[in-house]
């Protein structure tokens, strides 16, 4: 998920992410592995890098999975910083032009920034990247902590989401009742942010035909409870998680004429990603 959202900085563990980020940003043109958790803001943190370094004014260009490393996407991240989504998944041809581009490029090129959601050096250890090009890309690492080592800022963070998502919907954004802001810290989060946004968005969708401008309740969160007996059992919960997935999916659909790509964005998935959820969900 890109947005600031990821990048709030409330507790311990992500002011020090927020400092360690400030005195990378002044590194000129070094490498950086951005390592996280799949959902954890990897490329948030990326563009905030980017919007603190002397390179703000430069484009920001993301090399999602699966795309080739073209001339054309280096053109374009020219003079700015070159995000790579999952460095791992480079493929041969894709490796061999990064490792030229860092050995032979000027002062011009792309800072390279890759994302990661395990160590590099694992990737190279297994055979899928080049030593070589790991040693490259690692010269300097950030690690994005896992939402459930953030949980002093799932409110702020909550509240953050329902700004973005709500005015999607037709709603306007509110707040929380304090047994949801205690529910999101009960959970463990292991789809980090993009969960975070997908349960909230559910709250938020179970509320289009009631018209109601209270805070969203614990039960509207959809969320298992093991510990918290008094919040209520799944057996509560009126509509599914997959439901409402299904619902934002086929919305994401209706409001971009079926465009995929713009449906992917609006959702903040990959567009292989939709794919896959169209088909889980017979959606064509």
């Amino acid at each position: 998920m890109n947005c600031a959202a990821a990048t709030i900085a409330q507790t311990p563990v992500t002011k020090r992410l927020e400092a360690e980020v400030g005195r990378l940003a002044t590194t000129p043109r070094t490498t950086i592995s951005i390592v996280g958790e799949a959902g954890s803001g990897k490329q948030a943190w990326a563009r905030r890098l980017h919007a603190e370094s002397a390179r703000q004014g430069a484009p920001f260009v993301v090399l999602e999975p699966g795309e080739v490393l073209t001339e054309r996407v280096i053109e374009r991240a020219q003079g700015g910083s070159l995000y790579l989504r999952e460095a791992r998944r480079l493929g041969a041809g894709d490796q061999e032009r990064l490792m030229a581009l860092l050995t032979q490029g000027s002062a011009e090129d792309p800072r390279i920034l890759a994302g990661s959601r395990a160590a590099l050096e694992d990737a190279a250890g297994a055979g899928a990247l080049r030593e070589d090009l790991e040693y490259r890309l690692n010269v300097l690492a950030l690690e994005v902590p896992p939402l459930r080592e953030r949980l002093g800022e799932l409110g702020a963070l909550a509240v953050h989401l329902i700004g973005r998502l709500a005015p999607r919907l037709g709603l306007a954004p509110v707040g929380l009742e304090p047994g949801a802001e205690a529910l999101l810290a009960s959970h463990d989060w292991p789809g980090n942010l993009h969960e975070l946004a997908w349960r909230l968005e559910g709250g938020l969708l179970g509320r289009l035909q009631k018209g109601t401008q209270e805070p969203l309740s614990a039960l509207e969160l959809n969320i298992g409870i093991s510990n918290t007996p008094n919040i209520g059992s799944l057996d509560d919960i009126e509509v599914s998680l997959d439901a409402l997935e299904e619902r934002a999916v086929k919305r994401a659909l209706e409001q971009s004429g079926g465009n995929r790509s713009l449906a992917a964005r609006q959702l903040g998935i990959h567009r292989t990603t939709l794919y896959h959820k169209m088909r889980r969900f017979g959606l064509r």
